[in-house]
């Protein structure tokens, strides 16, 4: 369960990790969104009994947009190929 929310270049959002017994983490996340290059830092906190052993988790995200459009992919008929537009995760 989460959400995120971008204001012009600049994202976060946050998650909470849930097994079938219990919470297992919250997530934040904090990010920069360019053209063609997003990068995005989030942190794991660990609510689980794991906690004294891992203390948390420091994630990096970077993704590179190489092709026109916002997806990545432009939607509709190119030539013989076609593309499925991409959900917009961050």
């Amino acid at each position: 369960i989460g959400s995120y929310i971008g204001f012009d270049a600049l994202f976060f959002g946050f998650w909470l990790r849930h097994t079938f017994q219990k919470s297992d983490a919250f997530i934040t996340l904090l990010g920069l969104s360019e053209k063609y290059f997003k990068v995005g830092y989030s942190y794991d906190w660990t609510l689980s009994p794991l906690k004294k052993a891992t203390g948390g988790a420091h994630e990096i995200s970077l993704i590179f947009n190489l092709v026109k459009g916002n997806s990545g992919l432009d939607s509709g008929s190119k030539g013989n190929h076609k593309f499925i537009e991409c959900p917009k995760f961050f």
